[in-house]
């Protein structure tokens, strides 16, 4: 599993080229992605066990990302958009429709650029150090390690489509969480109603509205308890 390899993948140096160049590579190849989609797993560890989630996420330079949270009901799915947020759990006959007005100060080109914010983590930070190559999946991945006051950030990177495919959070001796991307397609064809959902039958939408102007975040969620009461 991808996860193992992370935890158990040499972290010996390798020469490998130039950092500065795989960096460029990176910014390039992420500059031609207009929308992904992925599978994905997370992990956090302790001392004692580790815990993991899978999922799916699709992401379009629009602003726009779905994400799709395994669970024991069927997935949790969550649509964020222009000023704007869709939820859906199975475990509840609901689904919760957030907008917000245009005074809410929000870049939604920003969301859910998970592959673009790794390569800004490598292109920003002053002392990224090449730890090689290893083999994931049988695809040659290249490794950087971003130090941290409180852990590393190890990256790693299809060498082949030059964009990051996984992260995991380090201490010195373990892992604290790992993040994975598998089956990632990059400018797949995304239909045009995917980043909203299709309520299932007698599931009412519950609509509420944020204005800066005029609420407060604690002020929507009282909004939405105050619905959850009535139902």
């Amino acid at each position: 599993m991808l996860v193992t390899a992370w935890i158990t993948a040499s972290l010996s140096i390798a020469s490998a080229g130039s950092t500065a160049n795989r960096i460029n590579a990176m910014e390039d190849a992420w500059s031609k992605v207009d929308a992904y989609c992925s599978r994905f797993v997370v992990s956090f560890h302790s001392d004692a066990q580790s815990t993991m989630s899978l999922g799916k996420t699709c992401w379009s330079k629009a602003g726009q990302i779905r994400t799709e949270l395994q669970s024991s009901q069927g997935p949790i799915i969550e649509i964020r958009g222009e000023r704007e947020v869709w939820y859906h759990n199975p475990a509840r006959p609901v689904v919760v429709h957030l907008s917000a007005s245009s005074d809410f100060d929000l870049d939604t080109k920003q969301i859910g650029r998970g592959i673009g914010e790794l390569i800004d983590l490598l292109s920003k930070a002053n002392n990224v150090r090449d730890l090689g190559s290893v083999e994931l999946g049988g695809q040659k991945t290249w490794r950087f390690e971003v130090p941290r006051k409180t852990g590393n950030v190890i990256v790693f990177v299809d060498a082949k489509k030059r964009l990051p495919v996984a992260v995991e959070l380090r201490t010195e001796d373990r892992p604290l969480m790992s993040y994975g991307f598998t089956d990632l397609m990059v400018n797949p064809q995304i239909p045009k109603d995917f980043f909203t959902i299709k309520t299932p039958e007698n599931y009412p939408v519950v609509d509420l509205h944020f204005d800066p102007k005029t609420n407060t975040p604690s002020e929507l969620l009282q909004q939405l308890q105050k619905r959850k009461e009535k139902r």
